[in-house]
């Protein structure tokens, strides 16, 4: 009870001060005000300007916001396994805007030794799912991408 007696009194003070304020004070209060307030929205202003050029600025990068969701590890030719042969290959695909590799778009970019690994590459890919790239709220299909597969009969 005696706190709310304090608190009362620091009330009244802080009215009293509020009420014996003269009009002349009042406009010099509200310029320091007038100030913030637009130095708030010029800060605004920059930070909106930098965010869209940040989105203007992913479409120069192929796989940019593109996430591997899923990856199939392909299946060793036994063929390749028996006789010991090791490997490795790259491909290059574009992901549609599901997610899923365009198989029509997939391209062997290398081969180790040439054309062993190609055939279970291709289908680990076929069953990728990524995360699709948005830019600007939309999704679009990313061109460009590459995976390589290292096969090795150690594991």
């Amino acid at each position: 009870m005696a706190q709310s007696i304090i608190a009362t009194t620091e009330l009244s003070h802080r009215i009293d001060n509020i009420l014996r304020k003269n009009s002349g004070s009042q406009v010099g209060g509200g310029f320091p005000m007038l100030i913030s307030l637009s130095l708030v929205a010029i800060a605004f202003s920059l930070v909106s300007a930098t965010t869209v050029f940040t989105v203007g600025d992913e479409g120069d990068y192929a796989t940019e916001n593109l996430r591997l969701l899923y990856a199939e590890q392909p299946v060793y030719p036994e063929s390749a396994f028996a006789r010991g042969i090791e490997g490795l290959n790259q491909f290059s695909f574009s992901v549609d805007t599901s997610g899923k590799v365009d198989l029509s778009s997939i391209r062997v970019e290398f081969s180790k030794p040439a054309s062993v690994f190609d055939e279970s590459s291709i289908q680990a890919l076929k069953n990728f799912q990524f995360k699709p790239r948005k830019v600007r709220g939309k999704i679009i299909p990313t061109p460009g991408v590459r995976y390589s597969f290292s096969y090795n009969t150690h594991h």
